[in-house]
């Protein structure tokens, strides 16, 4: 008679955790992706110190949610976005706007798939 409880305990720890990684994953991932969005404005406003501290920020952060998110997507997904996230600071500057535009582009990408692979999930 004790099964009843113990699957009600189990099935509630289950959906305690995926409406924990949905929470999380939806914020952090929503966060960045305004940081991001930030960052492209300051470069096309050719404000590229602003970039560059919201490139900062923006790596900070990714950082320090890093392994939360490792707990619910694989980290060679992760491990791909933070190689195009640390890789732009470098190109924070006039003559490479054009490469950071693309180079934003392509991590808000990135972050739409690991959206999409939490989420398609569930």
């Amino acid at each position: 008679m004790k099964r009843i409880p113990t699957a009600l305990v189990l099935a509630a720890i289950l959906i305690g955790t995926a409406l924990m990684g949905n929470f999380l994953i939806d914020r952090t991932t929503d966060r960045m992706l305004t940081q991001l969005q930030s960052i492209q404005k300051d470069c096309e406003g050719g404000s590229f110190e602003t970039a560059q501290d919201s490139i900062r920020a923006l790596q900070e952060y990714y950082q320090h949610k890093e392994h939360w998110l490792a707990l619910f997507i694989k980290r060679d997904y992760l491990g791909q976005f933070s190689v195009t996230v640390s890789g732009l600071s470098s190109y924070a500057h006039p003559d490479n706007a054009q490469d950071l535009g693309c180079e934003v582009q392509q991590a808000q990408e990135q972050l739409l798939v690991l959206r999409h692979l939490f989420f398609g999930i569930i």
